[in-house]
């Protein structure tokens, strides 16, 4: 079964696979959009696992932030956390890079990694 919903700023699709009356997975994606802003959300789901990321992309001072909020129950265990993802020029080395900060239940770190520029 599949429901699709499109207004002006807002997309949305949902699908169900069944089998002989049984639901095997459900699924529902979700774009928004806000001016310069978008948010998606994304949430899967079976007998065994359930899935949701919420994912927003605005503009702060002119770059791109994304932001992003999951969370993973595999019914053994249960992961949730944030990502904030934003681009970083580093003036001494005249390079973009990406900086993650990442946060879950047990831990907290920041990581970078250098940005691909295309076309060079």
């Amino acid at each position: 079964e599949i429901y699709q919903e499109v207004t002006n700023d807002e997309h949305t699709l949902e699908y169900e696979v069944t089998q002989r009356g049984h639901t095997i997975y459900e699924s529902e994606i979700s774009i928004e959009f806000d001016g310069d802003n978008i948010t998606i959300e994304i949430e899967y789901e079976t007998d065994t696992l359930e899935l949701s990321f919420d994912i927003e992309r605005t503009t702060r001072h002119g770059q791109y932030v994304y932001h992003i909020e999951y969370d993973i129950d595999d019914g053994d265990r249960d992961e949730d956390g944030e990502i904030i993802v934003r681009v970083v020029y580093d003036e001494d080395d005249d390079v973009y890079y990406y900086r993650y900060e990442i946060e879950t239940d047990d831990e907290q770190v920041v990581r970078f990694r250098k940005r691909i520029e295309l076309g060079n």
